[in-house]
């Protein structure tokens, strides 16, 4: 049940979702053992509210994922060329890995063993175009934020969130997040600096080791 939905929609993990259908308490969906069945629900002008279940053929729950598998990759393990950085499953839609730093590494989580999909940060950004007062010929508005670190630091001021709490984007265009032993996400100062010359950070798309060591020096690739 899901109080004040209008529509859902449903998928087996990792095919197709369904179309956008009016909401129903009860509906039939032929599951498969072993593989969880995702539900999100279009509530209050909102398609955020996505839940999960699994079942084993014995009768047992499994946790549902989004993913059925979960990597990360920091400059620790060189983006996965020494360890391949396989994260556990330890909850409903929570991955877990036991890491140890000595100082700030990089990261990025992906669930795959290629590049095809990662999530990162988001950096914040000032956003006129969208609100309805915005002019471009006169006074502008006060902006929204857009960018998970915006999402982030509006959760952490209102006090939904703790300093430890941070939040992952798929976007093609999201940098490595930050780790560390103060298992807070913050960046360190100054983060955009390094005396280490130029090296690989992390691989993108179908980049990888080899077209690292040919790309030469680029204002784009360091």
């Amino acid at each position: 049940k899901a109080a004040g939905a209008e529509w859902f929609r449903v998928q087996h993990m990792g095919g197709p979702w369904t179309e956008w259908r009016r909401y129903e308490e009860v509906s039939s969906w032929q599951a498969e053992y072993g593989r969880a069945v995702l539900v999100q629900y279009h509530a209050q002008g909102s398609s955020s509210y996505i839940v999960g279940d699994c079942v084993l053929p014995g009768g047992e729950r499994c946790y549902a994922r989004y993913h059925p598998e979960m990597f990360l990759r920091t400059d620790d393990n060189d983006w996965g060329m020494k360890d391949e950085g396989r994260m556990a499953l330890v909850d409903h839609f929570t991955w877990g890995v036991n890491m140890s730093f000595s100082n700030f590494v990089r990261a990025k989580f992906a669930p795959f063993p290629n590049w095809k999909k990662s999530y990162g940060v988001m950096s914040s950004r000032d956003v006129y175009f969208s609100l309805p007062s915005y002019d471009e010929n006169h006074h502008q508005p006060d902006p929204i934020h857009d960018g998970s670190e915006a999402v982030r630091q509006y959760m952490l001021q209102k006090g939904f969130w703790s300093e430890q709490t941070s939040i992952a984007s798929g976007s093609g265009a999201a940098q490595p997040l930050w780790l560390s032993s103060l298992c807070k996400p913050d960046v360190p100062s100054p983060a955009n600096r390094s005396d280490l010359g130029w090296q690989c950070h992390y691989f993108s798309g179908p980049q990888d080791k080899d077209w690292c060591q040919v790309i030469g020096e680029d204002e784009d690739y360091i």
